[in-house]
């Protein structure tokens, strides 16, 4: 039987896969790197052995890109792999896009490489817990709930499979909770987490697997979505991030990493 790595070796595994891929990248392109982690199913706490690992990070445009007339907004790499620029990046935290906004509070394990600019960023990733995550939680959890009792055109032949086993597709249903108790979270208290608790883990894991029915999991999910709403009315966290704010943080970035 294959002894299962630790986290710390599964971190220093992804590094040494990664690292070499990514830096090649961004020496052709020009650009700086300032932060690498893996997110989706292995920084929840999710991952099944069959689960991909999603690599995501963030870069410095050179000169050419901001002066001259080379804009560049995102560089893919591999089956999966993709970085942002930095000002684009930071633009989607200030319109609260969760799946961004994830990479800076993956746990440690997760984090592949900060380039040590990038800590102030880190250090104000608080920032862009607001109100403004709201409508995108529940409309991503809302969005998933419409597409998993049936398959799409943009559905894989996985997905369809899990439709047929099931009934519904468990992945979407699995998104679909963990969306709604992240908002709760926000909401109800202003803690943004990535990695779920060992309860909820228990819950994610037993709606991949197909363990509820279908009905069970859309009242799950109705109930839920009004704790939701009820966090809501009441909660106490600013409308929006500050703009000087973000805007600083871009700007002193600029500064350090071109000085």
């Amino acid at each position: 039987m294959q002894k299962q790595l630790t986290a710390d070796e599964l971190n220093v595994l992804w590094y040494m896969t990664y690292m070499p891929v990514v830096s090649d990248v961004c020496y052709e392109h020009g650009v700086q790197l300032l932060y690498l982690v893996v997110s989706g199913s292995h920084a929840y706490g999710t991952n099944t052995p069959e689960s991909d690992v999603d690599v995501r990070g963030v870069f410095l445009p050179g000169k050419k890109h901001v002066l001259g007339t080379r804009n560049i907004r995102e560089i893919s790499f591999g089956e999966d792999g993709k970085l942002h620029e930095l000002r684009s990046y930071m633009a989607k935290l200030e319109k609260g896009t969760p799946n961004l906004l994830d990479w800076l509070f993956v746990p440690k394990d997760c984090v592949l490489f900060v380039k040590p600019e990038f800590q102030s960023v880190l250090d104000a990733r608080n920032t862009f817990v607001t109100k403004r995550l709201y409508p995108r939680l529940t409309g991503y959890a809302v969005g998933q709930l419409k597409k998993m009792g049936h398959a799409t055109r943009e559905s894989g032949d996985k997905r369809k499979q899990l439709i047929e086993k099931h009934g519904y597709d468990t992945k979407n249903a699995t998104h679909l909770l963990r969306l709604l108790y992240l908002a709760e979270s926000v909401l109800g208290s202003g803690e943004y987490f990535v990695r779920v608790s060992p309860g909820l883990r228990d819950i994610l894991q037993r709606t991949r697997r197909g363990e509820y029915s279908l009905d069970h999991v859309k009242q799950l999910a109705e109930v839920k979505l009004k704790e939701v709403d009820a966090a809501y009315e009441s909660c106490s966290l600013p409308k929006v991030p500050y703009p000087k704010d973000v805007d600083r943080l871009c700007i002193q970035l600029f500064e350090e990493c071109w000085r």
